[in-house]
């Protein structure tokens, strides 16, 4: 059962936050202002921006990346990690290619200029690792629940 008090505070940390750094980027426009420093102009909705994010070309090629799942504790996982791809902005289709033994391989496409791994840190509600990555293709290796990390920053030290 998930704890509502503990949504509700983190939902008012956030807040807190992000009245924190809006209230930074007035002062720093207040002190632009002043110092006779014209501020920027901002784009307007219908010159490329739509819910605050700039859009992607439709006109940019297509390219196709292979993305390992690799190894795959949980084959529930990749319905997760296809759901993550297809919530990325630039991304067309994202398509189950093969599943074999302990791992999966999916197919995404997705605009020229799109950055898949970064989407993913946004996107993707479970942490990953990503190995063997190119301009192609890459491989990923989801976390294991109660599983202690084998490597990187998150592992114990000796």
């Amino acid at each position: 059962m998930v704890d509502e008090r503990s949504i509700l505070e983190q939902l008012q940390a956030l807040g807190n936050e992000l009245r924190s750094r809006l209230d930074s980027i007035d002062r720093r426009l207040e002190a632009l202002e002043q110092a006779g420093v014209p501020a920027p102009q901002l784009p307007e909705v219908g010159a490329g921006v739509a819910n605050g994010h700039a859009q992607l070309d439709p006109a940019a090629p297509l390219r196709t990346v292979e993305v390992t799942i690799a190894p795959l504790h949980d084959v529930s996982r990749v319905r997760v990690v296809e759901a993550a791809f297809n919530a990325i902005d630039g991304v067309e289709s994202t398509s189950l290619h093969t599943l074999t033994g302990d791992s999966a391989q999916l197919e995404v496409k997705a605009r020229e200029g799109v950055s898949l791994i970064g989407g993913l840190r946004q996107t993707l509600r479970v942490a990953f690792d990503v190995s063997e990555s190119d301009a192609t293709s890459f491989t990923m290796e989801l976390a294991h629940p109660g599983a202690e990390p084998q490597g990187g920053v998150a592992a114990p030290q000796p």
